[in-house]
């Protein structure tokens, strides 16, 4: 066999044992798949020893039962720069793609130029080199596809919209991403726009989908006692809420879902531990309590 060969060969096994071992678990798609659309190194995978218990492998178990249907209604909340929207508006619908082809996914975002730019990223992953040799026959994208509105040859479709926008109009999807519905600047005291948004997460988003087995993930920072967030947390929603400094008494450590099936609610176990260690008490101290407090 010629060097050649060898490394044709050796693919091929990487290639069999991803297709094989990547749709049973997110955390290990997210891992594989990450360089698809980031240069940068996935932060947050590890904690601080180095070992496997990071943030992201709490975000990937969530996201794993909600896809599963162990829980119908998710509420996530996470600071920025905490790679929220690449873990769960970009790879996790194409990795509930892998387990269900035919799913269809609405993703809302607050600006038509956010849902843009997810849908271009969610469209990257699919056509890189990397995935197609390991799920092109799984999902693959039909015609000439725009990032806010696609299907797949597999009978998979996604479309974006921003809240109030038209995109929501005859689509009946199976998963529903409300990812950032509210920018930062629109939550300002004196505004409307926060409680104009909820509204319509409450009397129109809501009734979209079969309500037996369509699933809402909501992903957002907090921005006010009264924006979506809240709304879920009332209506009892599974919640994860990552602080950016550890609260040990906030939330109970574990809390079970409809399936039964039990999970942490965080992966941090030292009083004031940071979340991500970019976060630092410098970093942090530029932010007014307001702001602070709404968003870390």
């Amino acid at each position: 066999m010629t060097p050649e060969d060898l490394t044709k060969y050796r693919e091929a096994l990487l290639i069999e044992r991803d297709r094989r071992t990547l749709p049973k678990s997110f955390l290990a798609f997210v891992r594989a798949a990450w360089h698809c659309i980031e240069d940068k190194p996935l932060y947050g995978d590890k904690d601080e020893n180095g070992k496997d218990g990071g943030f992201v492998w709490l975000i990937c178990e969530y996201l794993e039962a909600l896809q599963k249907r162990e829980t119908l209604n998710e509420v996530v909340n996470l600071p920025p720069r905490s790679g929220k929207s690449n873990i769960c508006s970009v790879l996790w619908p194409v990795w509930c793609w892998l387990n269900n082809p035919k799913e269809e996914i609405l993703v809302i975002s607050y600006s038509d130029r956010l849902c843009l730019k997810l849908g271009q990223l969610t469209l990257r992953v699919i056509q890189h080199p990397w995935f197609k040799a390991r799920f092109g026959h799984l999902v693959s994208v039909k015609g000439n596809a725009a990032p806010t509105l696609f299907e797949t040859e597999q009978g998979g479709k996604r479309s974006a919209t921003t809240p109030h926008g038209q995109g929501i109009t005859g689509f009946h999807p199976s998963i529903k991403i409300v990812d950032d519905p509210i920018k930062p600047d629109d939550a300002k005291p004196g505004k409307k726009i926060v409680e104009n948004v909820t509204q319509w997460f409450v009397d129109v988003l809501r009734s979209r989908g079969d309500p037996r087995s369509v699933v809402t993930l909501l992903v957002m920072q907090r921005l006010s006692e009264v924006d979506p967030a809240q709304y879920a947390l009332d209506s009892g929603w599974t919640p994860l809420i990552l602080p950016v400094k550890y609260e040990p008494n906030r939330f109970p450590e574990l809390q079970q879902l409809r399936s039964g099936r039990v999970l942490m609610t965080d992966c941090r176990s030292k009083p004031e531990e940071l979340l991500a260690p970019w976060f630092t008490d410098e970093f942090l101290a530029g932010f007014t309590p307001y702001v602070y407090a709404a968003q870390y």
